[in-house]
């Protein structure tokens, strides 16, 4: 059974000097931010609770902690598709290239255990070349 709430609150800020789209863009910019709250609330109580727990309950020290998340670090970027690639199958090409390693017995195996260590370079510096 899942729970949902509707949280409103009203805020009042006084803009002065600015136009109705510049007041428009404030607001849109204050719902955004509080969005973004919200969902990293949700991710905040998800790291918190305890194993085996059914029931969500966000509570005020998940709200902090995804404050300050927030403010910390902005935003979570989510990952494209070939970085999370690149991330995963770093350490796959790196544990193959060992295995192939210890079977050099052949010209084919020297060329795969080659390929192999190659694109093990490669996805380790584009995956830390991802988070940028």
């Amino acid at each position: 059974m899942v729970v949902t709430s509707r949280v409103t609150a009203t805020i009042q800020v006084d803009l002065h000097g600015s136009t109705s789209v510049a007041q428009t863009e404030f607001k849109d910019a204050v719902q955004a931010y509080a969005n973004s709250l919200a969902a990293e609330s949700q991710k905040q109580e998800l790291s918190l609770r305890r194993p085996g727990a059914i029931h969500i309950e966000v509570s005020y020290n998940a709200v902090r902690r995804a404050r300050e998340a927030i403010n910390r670090h902005g935003e979570r970027a989510k990952m494209k598709p070939f970085d999370m690639a690149c991330t995963g199958g770093a350490p796959i090409l790196s544990g193959s290239a060992g295995v192939m390693g210890s079977f050099l017995h052949s010209p084919l195996q020297i060329v795969v255990f080659g390929i192999l260590s190659a694109l093990a370079i490669a996805t380790t510096f584009l995956s830390i070349r991802g988070g940028r």
